[in-house]
């Protein structure tokens, strides 16, 4: 079931702002001093006050990956989950099942996760999600990897350029999932300036944030997945066709 977008703060979008939103991001826009690149350092110290603000509301967001068609339908019912070991396992499991991973590539993949090598320090528990789009246009906002690769970080950022990652490229297509999330608290929804955006879209600027989202994003707060052929994909000319 997909939520309404009505019910959804776009931060490209300030009609869909809250209307104190509005008023707390439109003074810190019209102060000269309030920096967005890079951010002062007023406008992150203030940043729990908009935090306050957006309580009671989700904000729309994207996260990029590449999927199979069971996948697909997976995140359509179930919505995003957390990285975490078990994911990765029934992923790689799944994709075998559905003849997608051989066994001599499924038994790789197994053993050498960002789990294995001890590179999880900074992914595990979270689903990485951008805030606003127009950043795509631009040399594709460093998605290609995502959208490229099968398994997400957990297992391609374990290979670097070998034979294994091309055989990865092959599996599953570019897929942009667009979601909601509630970004009120920061322990849950971790950003380094998360008024950054919302300050540059009032200046005319590009909105850009990255959130790590500490929690699952149930299937009701999926709101569309975009894929090549899609025109919503196919607007950002950068991004991955296949």
């Amino acid at each position: 079931m997909l939520a309404e977008q009505t019910a959804t703060v776009d931060v490209e979008d300030p009609t869909t702002w809250p209307e104190p939103v509005r008023e707390w991001v439109r003074r810190q826009a019209e102060q000269p001093e309030i920096t967005v690149d890079p951010p002062a350092a007023s406008l992150m110290e203030q940043e729990h006050e908009l935090r306050a603000l957006l309580a009671g509301h989700k904000v729309r967001a994207y996260h990029c990956t590449r999927l199979l068609e069971h996948e697909i339908a997976g995140v359509r019912d179930h919505g995003l989950r957390r990285l975490t070991p078990t994911l990765i396992a029934e992923r790689i499991a799944a994709a075998h099942a559905a003849g997608a991973l051989g066994d001599d590539l499924r038994g790789a993949l197994s053993g050498r996760t960002v789990f294995d090598l001890e590179g999880a320090e900074h992914r595990e528990g979270r689903v990485c999600t951008v805030l606003g789009r127009t950043p795509f246009d631009d040399a594709a906002y460093g998605a290609a990897p995502r959208l490229e690769i099968w398994g997400g970080e957990g297992i391609y950022r374990a290979w670097d350029f070998t034979p294994t990652e091309e055989e990865l490229k092959r599996i599953g297509r570019p897929a942009m999932v667009v979601c909601r999330i509630d970004v009120s608290d920061a322990e849950r929804a971790w950003a380094y300036c998360l008024a950054l955006p919302f300050v540059a879209r009032l200046r005319g600027e590009k909105p850009d944030c990255e959130v790590h989202y500490m929690a699952d994003v149930p299937g009701e707060d999926v709101l569309a997945i975009w894929q090549p052929g899609d025109p919503e994909y196919d607007r950002h000319d950068d991004l991955p066709t296949e």
